[in-house]
């Protein structure tokens, strides 16, 4: 649900934050459940995720059984919960931000990082002097370290909320402080929106080859001294980006999904009851979320974001049961 919230939303760093909230969610499950049960959810997610959103990348799908087996490495073991919380949350996060690292390397090959670095030092040399431009540190390394860096940050918050939470958890129902619902706020039903099947171009890896191509092409154009053989590396890179991409959604991607298809339609059956329950409490859960981001507005900042976690799992778990 929330991953169809940040995808409308077009936010920023989408994939990191829903990484880092599955962290949450993974944390506080490992605590109350035997081992294996982290990696059925995980495959009962998928399934949910295949039947609600059958657009879906496959990539999400791996992604999500990726958490989940890692979830059942790192809490493998009860002992030094926060610890493993804070790892956890690190690896996730960052395989996240990797992904989108690897992803451009695969479709555009190493010309690309080449073109930043070559780029970088025509601009240092056009606004410090020629000489300011030797020597520099690879101007692509230091986007790349930039990138992975924000993303261990983003995952070291996300573990030290995961570490925190049982004892918020537990605070508030020691206190009974459990927000009050008034579901009547919410009477009327939320209406469904289905994702349509989008053309290569405007997904997301379509968009990011298109904006590449556009700034190296026109640079290229302004920059006439960096020669001929430049110019068909560019070429090269454009023709080749262009098979891959071609390649993989008219290609190999249906091919993938189908066979995942055919494991998802195996595994439906075994979990068809789990995920009809928990399909049929998707209504009350967003109405519970909406409720809760609506409330948590008397909050700014970090507290904002622990009033929202908190009260949303509060009302999940206990709304419609006694303490």
């Amino acid at each position: 649900m929330l991953g169809g919230v940040l995808h409308a939303l077009s936010i920023p760093f989408s994939g990191a934050l829903l990484s880092g909230f599955a962290v949450i969610l993974i944390s506080l499950m490992s605590l109350f459940s035997s081992r294996g049960e982290i990696l059925k959810a995980s495959i009962i997610v998928v399934l949910i995720k295949a039947t609600i959103s059958p657009y879906v990348p496959l990539t999400a799908h791996v992604a999500v059984l990726t958490q989940g087996l890692l979830g059942e490495a790192f809490f493998f073991s009860k002992k030094f919960f926060k610890t493993s919380s804070i790892l956890f949350a690190v690896v996730v996060v960052v395989l996240s931000g990797a992904q989108r690292i690897l992803t451009l390397t695969i479709v555009f090959g190493n010309t690309l990082w080449n073109s930043i670095d070559t780029y970088s030092r025509i601009l240092i040399a056009e606004f410090f002097g020629k000489n300011s431009s030797q020597n520099l540190i690879s101007a692509s390394l230091v986007i790349i370290s930039a990138y992975i860096s924000l993303h261990v940050l983003i995952g070291f918050f996300f573990g030290f909320v995961a570490g925190k939470l049982p004892v918020w958890i537990d605070k508030n129902i020691t206190e009974k402080a459990i927000i009050d619902y008034d579901q009547s706020e919410f009477e009327g039903k939320f209406p469904e929106t289905k994702r349509k099947k989008k053309k290569w171009w405007k997904k997301k890896p379509g968009k990011i080859f298109l904006t590449v191509v556009l700034i190296l092409v026109v640079f290229s154009y302004f920059h006439p001294e960096l020669g001929k053989d430049y110019s068909i590396k560019l070429i090269i890179m454009v023709v080749r980006s262009f098979l891959v991409l071609f390649l993989w959604f008219t290609l190999i991607s249906p091919l993938l999904y189908k066979a995942f298809r055919k494991i998802i339609d195996k595994k439906q059956i075994s979990y068809l009851a789990e995920t009809d329950k928990i399909l049929s409490t998707f209504p009350e859960l967003k109405r519970i979320s909406q409720y809760c981001w609506k409330k948590s507005l008397e909050f700014k900042g970090y507290a904002r974001l622990k009033y929202f976690i908190t009260s949303t799992l509060l009302l999940a778990l206990f709304s419609n049961s006694e303490y």
